[in-house]
């Protein structure tokens, strides 16, 4: 297959993925809005880590869209250059699944702080499985984990629902076809809507952990 005929690189699929990021971005901010406010009225640390772990996440989303955006704006049929950007980006655009990464952990250990124990070992043992698994699947089981941690926390029903939401995006994005980068946006974005309104609900009422 030549490179101009892969999905991925089709500019309806990069346009639509960007403006499926920018909405992912507000969501996401009005979500880092409303915890920030959570933590200097409570200055409760488990929403610090929260406000600390969405940044990480809203600065990987704009890595992530500022390549997909540089791919968009390089004209049709100049190929060398586009396969050039292809092969730099894995030096500067790669760095937004890091950032995802670092999100995904603060977040687990603000979720799991209850349960100390299984926490440490959580952290001995993903460290480890970067030897056999990708980023992507690393993402996707943490933010499962989160998810999961969430409902035992009883945290409220959306955010559990976002958290298995952006799992489920990681694991269409790890999947060998390119087309499935503007299904993985769009199920992330829906993922960071449903947070959203899972953040419009939290109590602020007591400054229970």
């Amino acid at each position: 297959m030549s490179l101009s005929g892969i999905d991925f690189l089709h500019p309806y699929v990069i346009f639509l993925s960007v403006v499926v990021n920018i909405f992912s971005l507000a969501f996401l901010f009005g979500c880092i809005l409303k915890i920030f406010y959570v933590w200097k009225t409570l200055k409760v640390k488990r929403y610090l880590y929260l406000t600390i772990g969405f940044s990480l996440m809203f600065i990987g989303i704009i890595i992530e869209t500022i390549f997909l955006t540089n791919i968009l704006l390089i004209p049709k049929g100049e190929i060398r250059r586009l396969a050039k950007l292809l092969l730099t980006g894995l030096l500067w655009e790669k760095p937004s699944f890091l950032f995802f990464l670092a999100s995904y952990l603060i977040l687990l250990y603000s979720y799991a702080t209850t349960e100390k124990n299984r926490i440490k070992d959580l952290f001995t043992i993903i460290p480890l499985s970067f030897i056999w698994i990708g980023i992507q699947s690393i993402s996707a089981l943490i933010s499962a984990l989160i998810g999961i941690f969430s409902y035992r926390n009883k945290a409220n029903l959306l955010t559990t629902i976002s958290f298995f939401l952006l799992s489920l995006s990681h694991i269409i994005a790890f999947q060998s076809s390119p087309r499935f980068i503007l299904t993985s946006s769009v199920i992330r974005s829906l993922a960071l809507l449903t947070l959203v309104l899972g953040c419009g609900v939290i109590s602020i009422a007591s400054k229970k952990e």
